[in-house]
């Protein structure tokens, strides 16, 4: 029954309601449906399929150290893991370590840095399913000091599995390792259904929309090295420069990088600052590696 099953699917049976699902979806998906609804059993099954698919080509960026190519990563990166479709976290964590990583060399590697300063990454999939990022710059090590702006490679480090950080006198390369995953199909009811993918995807490039309301000021998008900037504004327009309480809710925030952690905390030493963020969200991930006190 299985392969009978199975075998409709792929002579073109039913197609699903993803246009970007996977031969190897469809029939896990198609063959739960059958056969769950002939069965009766609804409880209990596990159904594991397998594919052999192209290898992915790596993603490799020569870019200029500028504050914007970090954006321009961001978006480049977040294509490349579509492709790979992997789970919302995995996605999460390796779009927050490379722009840590990214940001690290765009602010510290060059003393003033322009078009002719070059930042290099390359990322790609090993065969057993880790993705290996390397990220170097012909610039000057810069010691980091935590106290000081120098939670970006602390970070990078929290979302990764392992990071090894090199220098001499020819410039910083940082390696990184991260195993992924992939979504599950869950059985609801009798149908099965792939979890929907976060809507950060479709704004990966975008900057934040700031919403102040009762004393709440409401963020959403992604706050990297350059939006930072507008957060640490926000925060003081709304608490009128330490003056009064103000609530921060991070709940759709995608990106929350290190320039955006010092601006939380300068905004907490200047005044009462509370901060929202839901559990398995990015914001929360961020706050519990670096100590920021927050509620969900």
């Amino acid at each position: 029954e299985l392969l009978r099953a199975a075998r409709a699917t792929v002579r073109g049976g039913p197609k699903g309601p993803d246009p970007e699902e996977q031969l190897v979806e469809r029939v896990s998906r198609r063959v739960l449906e059958l056969v769950t609804r002939r069965s009766g059993y609804t409880d209990d099954i596990t159904l594991l399929a397998a594919q052999l698919v192209p290898a992915t080509p790596p993603l490799e960026l020569h870019l200029p150290a500028l504050p914007d190519t970090v954006r321009a990563v961001r978006s480049d990166l977040g294509a490349w893991l579509r492709g790979l479709r992997v789970a919302d976290l995995d996605r999460a964590a390796l779009q927050h370590a490379t722009g840590e990583l990214i940001s690290n060399a765009v602010a510290h590697a060059y003393p003033q840095p322009g078009r002719d300063d070059p930042v290099d990454l390359d990322i790609r999939l090993t065969p057993d399913g880790v993705v290996e990022l390397t990220v170097s710059d012909l610039g000057t090590w810069v010691e980091p000091a935590y106290g000081d702006g120098g939670r970006g490679l602390a970070l990078a480090s929290g979302f990764l599995d392992e990071l090894e950080v090199s220098h001499d006198d020819y410039g910083t390369c940082a390696r990184g390792w991260y195993r992924i995953s992939h979504p599950a199909l869950l059985l609801r009811g009798s149908a099965a259904t792939v979890v929907e993918p976060s809507r950060a995807a479709a704004r990966i490039g975008a900057g934040i929309d700031v919403d102040l309301e009762d004393e709440t000021l409401r963020l959403s998008g992604a706050i990297d090295l350059t939006t930072a900037v507008e957060l640490r504004h926000s925060c003081a327009r709304a608490s009128r420069g330490g003056t009064r309480p103000v609530t921060v809710d991070l709940t759709e925030v995608d990106l929350l990088s290190s320039a955006a952690v010092q601006a939380l905390f300068d905004a907490s030493a200047a005044g009462r600052v509370d901060i929202v963020a839901p559990m398995g969200s990015p914001a929360q991930h961020v706050l519990d590696l670096v100590h920021l006190p927050y509620r969900s």
